[in-house]
């Protein structure tokens, strides 16, 4: 709190001796000591992408810190990143009275959107203590503890291959011709059935961000049965279809077919037994019915004959 000044008076008594007359200022004689500390601590944090996955075109990340009411903060408590690297938050300033506190923070990211996941927030723990010398020491701990949050990118689309079965000839039937879905080194993928309209739908085919920026080339062909008067439709349908990422978590699957989709068969239906059967029995009863009256009218002939000559 500064000196102390001391003034003496001295005088004569006259006798001898001298009086002494002794001042202090402060008037207390005290000299009070004080004691400061200050320390400080800068926090980090890394964003990083995970294998295969890039920086979006054009995109901001902002990461922020953020802690319990009464914490010490920074100034400024947003980082943001244009690239994969380190932000920096700080430094916080921690004075005498955070001796012996220890403060939890949390780094957080907005992210980049649909398509995006982030491996989770950072959590940062400050031990401050006192070094005894007028500095404030601070144990900063990191969780995880390499600070990195990694961002991920996943997208997914699909495609419903699709022809239509025609029979001519006769009503179509549901399930009675069967299709295959094969791939370009001749796996079959899938198999189905038309419906009674004539609608013939594969499951569908799903795709994966590796998918993105390829290619893929099917074949949809109909199996050929044996039904007596049938000519089964052999040609083969290409499909060939494209997948694009579109950057928002989802793939553009576009499907391109060689032909019109259409499968169509032509069938002559064998004699009807129950109507053949039907006209025979007819038949017959006419001809039954004509020799009846043949019959019929010679034995009359034969009567009149006989009474004539009598």
């Amino acid at each position: 709190s500064g000196d102390i000044t001391v003034t003496v008076k001295v005088t004569d008594n006259g006798n001898g001796t001298l009086n002494t007359e002794v001042t202090y200022s402060p008037e207390d004689k005290t000299i009070i000591n004080t004691y400061d500390a200050t320390g400080e601590a800068t926090l980090t944090a890394t964003k990083a992408l995970a294998e295969g996955a890039e920086w979006p075109e054009g995109k901001t990340l902002t990461l922020t810190l953020s802690a319990e009411e009464g914490t010490p903060m920074p100034e400024t408590v947003t980082a943001t990143l244009t690239e994969p690297g380190e932000a920096t938050f700080g430094p916080i300033e921690y004075v005498l009275s955070d001796a012996g506190n220890t403060y939890t923070y949390t780094i957080s990211e907005d992210g980049f959107g649909d398509g995006w996941e982030g491996s989770g927030d950072i959590t940062v723990t400050v031990k401050v203590t006192d070094n005894g010398n007028g500095t404030l020491g601070t144990e900063v701990t990191y969780s995880p503890e390499d600070a990195v949050i990694i961002n991920t990118y996943s997208a997914s689309g699909s495609f419903v291959p699709k022809v239509t079965k025609v029979l001519e000839g006769r009503d179509l039937k549901e399930g009675e011709f069967t299709f295959t879905l094969t791939d370009s080194e001749g796996n079959v993928l899938k198999t189905v059935t038309n419906d009674a309209a004539g609608k013939v739908v594969f499951s569908a085919l799903d795709y994966t961000e590796a998918d993105a920026g390829k290619t893929y080339t099917y074949y949809i062909a109909e199996t050929a049965g044996d039904e007596e008067g049938m000519t089964y439709d052999t040609h083969v349908e290409t499909l060939t279809v494209k997948v694009e990422d579109k950057r928002d978590g989802t793939l553009k699957v576009t499907g391109t077919y060689s032909g019109d989709q259409k499968f169509i068969n032509d069938v002559t239906p064998p004699p009807q037994t129950g109507d053949m059967s039907n006209l025979g029995v007819w038949f017959l009863m006419m001809i039954s019915s004509w020799a009846f009256a043949l019959v019929l009218l010679t034995v009359r002939k034969q009567k009149r004959m006989k009474a004539s000559k009598q």
